[in-house]
């Protein structure tokens, strides 16, 4: 039986490319036969995507994610907190108190909601931070905080959290910003709203670049995000899933494996 391989080292930076195998032996009385050894990283997003719409600078108009409390699963949103009404890139330039952006998730006690905040492309800068919060009987209570990842590696920013009751939980995205901590205990806290019920609170616009990000929630969920930690900053390379593929009887001639960005492979 005729073999064929692909070269060593199939690795590139985003999009893995696509690699053709060609042909398969299809000649009288012969099955043809295919075995693929390899690794792919897996996609995280095929279980749905949130939809981020301005206005949307405080906990009572915030993007529903779809969780709900004892649901469980992964999805993202595309967003921009630099483009509301006040962002730096905001109608007439906005109102200098900063773009907030917040996502509602409901959890039961005991549920575990992760969350990631990464810059959109490496052609940007991003320079995030995230907030969590939990709204019961009319007040607000700073949860967690986070700004880069790391210790400062990676401007990226990531939160894990155990639900310590049920109900709605508050993700607030925003930007470091050169303000004194307004919550005792949690550094950082300076960028975050002085108060997450009413928009336009802020302490102002952004130490760090604003602008485009992708934002990975998660509740009851844990996978490897192969997305993007900032410009010139240490991008971590996702882990490698080993897949193979065997078969005969193919009807076809060519194989391609090609990965689509953040769908699955096909």
């Amino acid at each position: 039986m005729a073999r064929q391989m692909l070269g060593p080292g199939s690795v590139s930076k985003n999009p893995i490319p696509t690699h053709m195998i060609k042909p398969l032996s299809r000649g009288r009385g012969i099955l043809p036969a295919l075995m693929v050894l390899g690794t792919t990283c897996l996609s995280a997003f095929a279980q749905g995507t949130i939809t981020q719409t301005e206005p949307d600078d405080s906990i009572g108009t915030a993007n529903a994610t779809g969780f709900t409390a004892g649901s469980s699963g992964i999805k993202v949103a595309y967003g921009n907190n630099g483009d509301g009404s006040h962002g730096p890139y905001g109608p007439n330039g906005g109102d200098g108190t900063g773009d907030m952006d917040f996502y509602k998730v409901s959890a039961n006690a005991g549920q575990v909601i992760t969350v990631q905040l990464k810059n959109y492309s490496t052609s940007d800068d991003f320079d995030g931070l995230l907030g969590l919060y939990s709204f019961s009987g009319g007040v607000a209570t700073l949860l967690a905080i986070n700004d880069d990842l790391s210790g400062g590696v990676s401007r990226g920013s990531g939160l894990t959290f155990t639900a310590l009751a049920t109900g709605d939980y508050y993700i607030c995205v925003s930007n470091w910003i050169d303000a004194p901590d307004q919550t005792e205990g949690f550094p950082g806290s300076g960028s975050l709203p002085t108060d997450p019920l009413t928009p336009g609170t802020g302490l102002g616009t952004p130490g760090g670049t604003a602008g485009p990000y992708q934002l990975i929630v998660g509740l009851d969920y844990n996978a490897p995000v192969p997305q993007f930690d900032g410009t010139g900053r240490a991008n971590p390379t996702p882990p490698l899933n080993p897949v193979k593929l065997l078969g005969t009887g193919y009807r076809t001639s060519n194989l391609k494996i090609s990965n689509t960005g953040n769908a699955d492979y096909t």
